[in-house]
C-alpha cells in the first residue's frame, strides 16, 4: 500500500477489545479491528475473519502432537492467561468445559508478545486464536487448534455509525480486506 500511496500516513495502536471500542466511540481513531465488546454496542461492525482457539506451547509439548486436543487435556498444565479485559479471556471464560487452571490462572499478561515470552520461559501454556498464532513474536513456539470445544473468535471492522471514512482510512480498510483473503488460507481461520 505504501508503494502505491507514498504520502499516506498510518498510525496503528494495539489495545484490548474494550479499548478499541472506546477509541472508536470517542472518535480518537478512524476505525478499529477487533472483537465485539459491550462498550461498543452502538458502533457499526462488519465481520472480517473468524479464527479458532488453539494451544500455544514450547515445541516439545506432547499435547501439540496428539491426534485430538480437548480442553480437559490442559488441566494438569500451568496456564498463562491474558488479562480479563481482553476478548480472548472472555471467550475462554464463556466456553464450556474449560478446566479450572485455565479460568483461574495465577498469571495473566496484557498482550500476545508478553504471553509468548511467558510460555517461552516455561511459565505455562496458553490458548490463543489462530490469527494471534501468526504473530512474529511467537517464534518457534508450537500451535495447534483445539478440537473441543471449538471456540471461535470473530474479528470485526468497527466504525462509528453514519460516519464516512477518510480517503486514507478507506485505503487502509481495502488493504486490510485483501490481507484477510490471504490469512483465511491458514489453519483455523476463515473469511467472514
Amino acid at each position: 500500500m505504501r508503494a502505491q500511496h507514498p504520502g499516506i500516513e498510518v498510525e496503528l495502536t494495539e489495545d484490548s477489545a474494550e479499548g478499541i471500542a472506546q477509541r472508536v466511540r470517542d472518535g480518537r481513531v478512524d476505525f478499529g479491528v477487533g472483537a465485539a465488546h459491550p462498550a461498543g454496542a452502538e458502533l457499526f461492525i462488519q465481520p472480517l475473519l473468524s479464527d479458532r482457539m488453539g494451544l500455544v506451547a514450547c515445541a516439545e509439548e506432547p499435547l501439540l502432537h496428539r491426534p485430538t486436543l480437548q480442553a480437559p487435556d490442559l488441566a494438569h498444565l500451568p496456564f498463562v492467561g491474558l488479562t480479563t479485559d481482553t476478548a480472548i479471556s472472555q471467550l475462554l471464560a464463556a466456553a464450556p468445559g474449560m478446566p479450572a487452571n485455565v479460568l483461574q490462572t495465577p498469571l495473566r499478561v496484557s498482550n500476545p508478545a508478553l504471553l509468548f515470552d511467558a510460555v517461552r520461559q516455561g511459565l505455562g501454556v496458553s490458548l490463543i486464536p489462530a490469527l494471534t498464532a501468526q504473530h512474529p513474536a511467537r517464534g518457534a513456539l508450537g500451535f495447534r487448534v483445539l478440537d473441543t470445544p471449538q471456540i471461535v473468535r470473530r474479528t470485526l471492522l468497527i466504525q462509528r455509525p453514519r460516519r464516512a471514512l477518510s480517503p486514507a482510512a478507506q485505503l487502509l480498510c481495502n488493504a486490510l480486506r485483501q490481507q484477510v483473503l490471504q490469512l483465511a488460507q491458514q489453519p483455523g481461520m476463515v473469511q467472514d
